[in-house]
């Protein structure tokens, strides 16, 4: 049985792309034994993620001393998975 009712307009799926090269405000706090995280925003919308901790590959053990490009490769990462 179907109910007919007057047109009406919705937005079934609303698909937003974004393409950029910086994040803006990023924070990292880095506890110097357990863990990294990091939160910043990208196209508009906000992310907080771990970097690394004892359940992250590579741990945080593992990646040791980390810089600019270990932060890079894991942004992309969490980009990517949202």
């Amino acid at each position: 049985m179907n109910i007919t009712i007057p047109e009406t307009e919705i937005i079934i799926q609303n698909e937003i792309k974004f393409k950029g090269t910086e994040i803006k405000n990023p924070i990292v706090t880095d506890d110097l034994f357990t863990y990294a995280s990091i939160s910043f925003t990208f196209g508009g919308k906000q992310f907080q993620s771990i970097l690394w901790d004892e359940n992250s590959t590579p741990s945080y053990s593992e990646i040791g001393v980390w810089d600019n490009d270990d932060v890079i490769t894991r942004v992309l990462q969490i980009i990517n998975e949202q």
